[in-house]
Protein backbone atom coordinates (compact mmCIF):
# COMPACT_ATOMS: atom_id res chain seq x y z
CA UNK A 1 0.00 0.00 0.00
CA UNK A 2 0.30 3.84 0.08
CA UNK A 3 1.67 5.55 3.23
CA UNK A 4 -1.02 7.73 4.67
CA UNK A 5 -3.82 5.76 3.05
CA UNK A 6 -5.96 3.54 4.57
CA UNK A 7 -7.73 0.76 1.85
CA UNK A 8 -11.75 1.32 1.63
CA UNK A 9 -13.97 -0.21 3.37
CA UNK A 10 -14.73 -3.77 2.39
CA UNK A 11 -18.60 -4.15 0.96
CA UNK A 12 -21.15 -5.67 3.02
CA UNK A 13 -23.82 -6.63 0.40
CA UNK A 14 -23.32 -8.91 -3.03
CA UNK A 15 -24.32 -6.61 -5.04
CA UNK A 16 -20.62 -4.43 -5.21
CA UNK A 17 -22.46 -0.86 -5.52
CA UNK A 18 -21.57 2.11 -3.23
CA UNK A 19 -24.08 4.18 -1.99
CA UNK A 20 -24.79 6.86 -3.87
CA UNK A 21 -23.67 10.18 -3.85
CA UNK A 22 -25.65 13.02 -2.33
CA UNK A 23 -28.30 14.77 -5.04
CA UNK A 24 -27.91 18.24 -6.17
CA UNK A 25 -30.78 18.97 -4.16
CA UNK A 26 -29.49 18.10 -1.04
CA UNK A 27 -26.26 19.64 -1.74
CA UNK A 28 -28.41 22.45 -2.50
CA UNK A 29 -30.59 22.33 0.37
CA UNK A 30 -27.02 21.53 3.25
CA UNK A 31 -25.13 24.97 1.09
CA UNK A 32 -27.90 26.91 2.15
CA UNK A 33 -28.16 25.76 5.59
CA UNK A 34 -24.24 26.44 5.97
CA UNK A 35 -25.05 30.13 4.27
CA UNK A 36 -27.52 30.86 6.48
CA UNK A 37 -25.76 29.48 9.95
CA UNK A 38 -23.39 31.81 9.17
CA UNK A 39 -26.12 34.90 8.36
CA UNK A 40 -27.07 33.88 11.96
CA UNK A 41 -23.61 34.06 13.24
CA UNK A 42 -22.73 37.61 11.59
CA UNK A 43 -26.14 38.93 12.56
CA UNK A 44 -25.35 38.39 16.21
CA UNK A 45 -22.13 39.44 15.82
CA UNK A 46 -22.95 42.95 14.90
CA UNK A 47 -24.53 43.97 18.15
CA UNK A 48 -21.09 43.94 20.06
CA UNK A 49 -19.51 46.53 17.42
CA UNK A 50 -19.76 49.51 19.17
CA UNK A 51 -20.03 52.15 16.73
CA UNK A 52 -17.09 54.89 17.67
CA UNK A 53 -15.52 53.16 19.50
CA UNK A 54 -11.54 53.08 19.26
CA UNK A 55 -9.98 50.21 17.63
CA UNK A 56 -8.45 49.26 20.59
CA UNK A 57 -11.35 49.49 22.60
CA UNK A 58 -13.16 47.22 20.75
CA UNK A 59 -9.92 44.47 20.69
CA UNK A 60 -9.95 44.59 24.11
CA UNK A 61 -13.89 44.00 24.43
CA UNK A 62 -13.93 41.02 21.29
CA UNK A 63 -10.86 39.39 23.55
CA UNK A 64 -13.20 39.72 27.00
CA UNK A 65 -15.86 38.41 25.64
CA UNK A 66 -14.57 35.19 24.07
CA UNK A 67 -14.32 34.55 28.20
CA UNK A 68 -16.80 36.60 29.74
CA UNK A 69 -20.42 38.32 29.28
CA UNK A 70 -19.70 41.76 28.17
CA UNK A 71 -22.10 44.63 27.10
CA UNK A 72 -21.19 48.45 25.57
CA UNK A 73 -22.19 51.21 27.96
CA UNK A 74 -21.09 53.42 25.33
CA UNK A 75 -18.46 54.30 23.02
CA UNK A 76 -16.01 54.63 25.98
CA UNK A 77 -17.24 52.06 28.32
CA UNK A 78 -18.50 48.95 28.66
CA UNK A 79 -19.46 46.19 31.14
CA UNK A 80 -18.01 43.12 31.95
CA UNK A 81 -19.51 40.28 33.82
CA UNK A 82 -22.52 42.32 34.64
CA UNK A 83 -21.01 44.19 37.83
CA UNK A 84 -17.52 45.64 36.48
CA UNK A 85 -17.54 48.79 34.75
CA UNK A 86 -14.30 49.01 32.55
CA UNK A 87 -13.59 52.73 30.69
CA UNK A 88 -10.96 54.48 28.65
CA UNK A 89 -8.00 54.22 28.94
CA UNK A 90 -9.01 50.46 29.84
CA UNK A 91 -6.14 49.65 31.94
CA UNK A 92 -6.72 47.57 35.10
CA UNK A 93 -6.70 50.40 37.39
CA UNK A 94 -9.68 51.53 35.63
CA UNK A 95 -11.32 48.28 36.19
CA UNK A 96 -14.42 49.48 38.53
CA UNK A 97 -16.73 47.33 40.55
CA UNK A 98 -17.50 45.45 43.86
CA UNK A 99 -14.44 44.10 45.41
CA UNK A 100 -14.21 40.64 44.66
CA UNK A 101 -13.27 37.59 41.89
CA UNK A 102 -15.19 39.67 39.05
CA UNK A 103 -12.94 42.65 39.68
CA UNK A 104 -9.85 40.47 40.34
CA UNK A 105 -10.28 38.53 37.13
CA UNK A 106 -11.49 41.01 34.49
CA UNK A 107 -8.14 42.92 35.69
CA UNK A 108 -6.05 39.78 35.61
CA UNK A 109 -7.28 38.93 31.73
CA UNK A 110 -6.96 42.78 30.99
CA UNK A 111 -3.43 42.81 32.12
CA UNK A 112 -2.80 39.71 30.07
CA UNK A 113 -4.32 41.47 26.62
CA UNK A 114 -2.38 44.40 27.67
CA UNK A 115 0.46 42.69 27.78
CA UNK A 116 0.48 41.04 24.12
CA UNK A 117 -0.77 44.20 22.90
CA UNK A 118 2.71 45.90 24.02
Amino acid sequence: GFPGLTPAPARDDKSGSLPLPSTPKQLETRANERRMAEMKKATEEVQYIQVGASVRAQYIFDVLRKTMPCEWVDKETFRVLGEVTLKAPFAPENCEGPDGPALTRVRKVLKGILDKLG
